[in-house]
């Protein structure tokens, strides 16, 4: 969430979304989020728009959620296009609503042609600008239903504005299966990281997903090239309550390349191993990592205590082959010995692991333990 009065300025800044390219922008929002001041330059289609907004509050808007029948006091909002040179100001500063609409500067009338270009505006605003998120998916839920909503968000190119109406519709509404699927297909055109992980997060959060969604959120997140918010991601979808399959999250984090990513999430997903599937996905996905330290970490934080023994000796054939350091390798026995259930049956996976150590004084400190336990 934005604090209150967080500015997002760029100048003359350069982003191409699709057919529209945006060449400078200025937001405030409010500490919910809401945009209170915009001024925004873009282009679609090879035509150039300009809007200019103050809102005091919330926009009041027609059943369609295309027009708007009233702006809070003491705001306005400005609309102009290059093509057939349009100038549309709402603005109210007292009692009333005033609306004026030019084309080649002059005034024209209320007529059929005129409300049409009006609305054109009006709605190129709301799909290309993140003004009045949160009534217009009110607006659009109450009175045409969640595939309007969906629809809206299909045809947004700007990346704020899908994120607040993603973020606004998986808020308010319960989402069928076949609907969360749509949502998430509608991040096709997101190349950034952050904003695909942060859509992600807010879809994973606000609603229940059946096993075909969780499966295609994490075949989203191969999108993600970062290998920290890919982590981030997976952190959240790690934790028990998010009813996401442990294994699963396991395997989809085998391309995290960063040693330290991929072990601080494996070393959060280590405690919770209880099957022996999460088991084998998590020393898959551990075997990539190179860094000793980072492998010890993470084999160190399972629970050897309600391991068996096979799933232990699992644990020590892999360090064995894949721990080159000496300390590292003896730290991880050391301490797989003074927590498992039964040390003894361990002896000889340790003793096979210890031929792989090349220093008395290691040898010798897992020794003392493996005779006295």
């Amino acid at each position: 969430m934005k604090s209150a009065l967080q500015l997002c300025c760029s100048a003359l800044l350069l982003l191409t979304l699709a057919s529209c390219t945006v060449h400078s922008q200025y937001i405030k929002t409010d500490d919910q989020g809401q945009v209170t001041r915009l001024k925004r330059s873009f282009e679609v289609d090879a035509v150039r728009y300009s809007i200019d907004a103050e809102l005091t509050s919330a926009l009041t808007l027609d059943n369609t959620g295309n027009s708007i029948l009233a702006l809070p006091e003491q705001s306005y909002i400005r609309i102009s296009s290059t093509k057939d040179n349009l100038d549309f100001v709402l603005e109210r500063r007292q009692a009333d609503t005033e609306s004026e609409l030019r084309v080649h500067g002059k005034v024209v009338g209320d007529r059929e042609q005129s409300r049409r270009q009006i609305e054109h505006l009006t709605l190129l605003m709301f799909r290309h600008t993140p003004i009045g998120a949160k009534g217009r998916v009110n607006t659009l839920l109450q009175y045409q239903g969640t595939t309007k909503v969906l629809h809206e968000i299909s045809l947004m190119q700007d990346l704020e504005s899908k994120k607040q109406y993603f973020n606004e519709l998986a808020k308010q509404a319960v989402l069928t299966e076949q609907q969360q699927l749509q949502l998430i297909a509608s991040t096709s055109t997101i190349q950034s990281d952050y904003e695909l992980t942060e859509l992600m997060l807010l879809l994973a959060q606000a609603q229940s997903m059946q096993p075909q969604v969780q499966k295609a959120l994490l075949q989203t997140s191969m999108r993600i090239n970062s290998d920290y918010e890919k982590r981030r991601l997976f952190s959240q979808l790690a934790q028990a309550h998010s009813g996401f399959p442990l294994d699963q999250i396991l395997q989809a984090s085998g391309d995290i390349g960063s040693d330290y990513e991929l072990g601080q999430l494996l070393q959060q997903a280590a405690p919770q191993i209880q099957h022996n599937d999460s088991l084998q996905a998590l020393l898959s996905a551990a075997q990539s990592i190179e860094s000793d330290y980072e492998l010890q970490q993470v084999l160190t934080a399972l629970p050897f205590e309600r391991f068996s023994t096979t799933q232990n000796e699992q644990v020590i054939a892999l360090a064995a082959a894949n721990i080159e350091s000496d300390y590292e390798l003896a730290t991880m026995l050391s301490l797989m010995l003074s927590r498992a259930s039964d040390p003894q049956a361990l002896q000889n996976a340790i003793k096979a692991a210890l031929k792989t150590i090349s220093s008395d004084s290691e040898k010798v400190r897992v020794f003392e333990l493996l005779h006295s336990a």
